[in-house]
């Protein structure tokens, strides 16, 4: 089992959180400085009283409005909008950076859609932003969020030599909430309730050889117990096995668990989702897609070319979600079919 990352929560900042905030801003324009209009050089000149008048500023009101990403009293991530002073029903999205130890986990979705619940209580139709050209990972986050491309390029203000693009979200009247039943975050598992899921994906994985070969519960369960074993014996112990609790819903509750890592599926390393499961009472609310949106998310970040996932033949529900979401078959075996879903560019296998 990997160690956990700290937990992460997302709040909106506080009028003392000056300093911090300074730290955090200047870590993401060092560390991604093609991802932002401003540059290291031009905030790293301001003096401390601004960045104390700037979360001030930010902490409440309709104007604009400035979130972070915190664990143990260190921000790891930023993300706020601003109104727009010649188009008041507009908003703009800005500082948007999660660091990079923390990507992949759900906290670029989290700092988002608190930008965008902030906004739809902000007397405000639209909530615009600009994303650099290339940058595949955040607009489909971006994307995935509601945002669309309105067709507008502009040169990038920081390095006029890259483009940028305006994408959109519509906040009229009717449109939908930023958190649907679907949204979720997954979070490392605790030791008890790895020790319950570990129990639970045992039993389920026996049920599944009784069927698919007919074995007796023995003998099945000690295939389960020994696959299992196996794959946890020789995952690499440098982190590339995450398990997690799926929380979701508009409860933000555990609503289930997932089981992924790195890989290597026929001669190169790809994202392997083990084993995922929704809770029965909150099934057939979207939030397994939701789940497994994430997964492709943190293959997109590691560099990894596609997700790839073992069914049984019998699962025919669960083929069919996969299918439905992009997947298909690259390999069919006694009793169970192999799928693949491209989530990056350079694979053509």
């Amino acid at each position: 089992m990997t160690e956990p990352r700290p937990p992460v929560t997302v709040r909106r900042i506080r009028p003392d959180d000056g300093p911090l905030f300074r730290e955090v801003r200047l870590r993401a324009l060092q560390t991604d400085p093609t991802a932002f209009g401003s540059s290291y050089e031009r905030e790293a000149d301001r003096p401390p009283e601004s960045w104390d008048t700037w979360a001030a500023t930010t902490s409440a009101g309709n104007d604009q409005a400035m979130f972070v990403a915190e664990t143990h009293d260190q921000l790891v991530g930023l993300a706020g909008a601003f109104r727009i002073g010649d188009k008041p029903r507009s908003l703009h999205m800005i500082a948007m950076w999660i660091d990079p130890v923390f990507r992949g986990c759900g906290h670029g979705r989290t700092l988002t859609n608190s930008v965008i619940s902030w906004a739809q209580q902000a007397d405000a139709d639209e909530l615009g932003l600009w994303v650099v050209a290339g940058n595949d990972v955040a607009r489909h986050l971006y994307e995935s969020c509601g945002f669309v491309d309105t067709g507008r390029v502009q040169p990038l203000p920081s390095h006029p030599e890259l483009e940028e693009h305006r994408l959109s979200l519509d906040l009229g009247p009717g449109q939908q909430a930023p958190l649907p039943s679907g949204y979720v975050e997954l979070q490392p598992m605790a030791g008890t309730e790895f020790d319950a899921y570990l129990e639970w994906t045992i039993a389920d994985h026996t049920a599944h050889l009784m069927q698919a070969f007919d074995l007796n519960r023995f003998e099945a369960e000690l295939q389960a117990r020994e696959a299992i074993t196996h794959v946890l014996a020789t995952s690499d112990p440098s982190g590339n096995h995450h398990f997690c609790s799926i929380r979701g819903g508009l409860a933000d509750e555990s609503v289930g668990w997932i089981w992924f890592g790195e890989e290597p599926v026929r001669g190169r390393a790809v994202a392997t989702l083990f084993d995922i499961v929704v809770f029965e009472r909150h099934r057939n609310q979207g939030l397994g897609t939701a789940a497994i949106d994430e997964v492709e998310e943190w293959a997109r970040v590691r560099g990894l070319p596609a997700v790839h996932l073992a069914v049984f033949t019998h699962n025919e529900a669960a083929r069919r979600l996969y299918e439905r979401l992009g997947f298909t078959v690259t390999k069919e075996l006694p009793g169970v079919i192999q799928m693949e879903k491209t989530v990056g560019p350079g694979d053509e296998r």
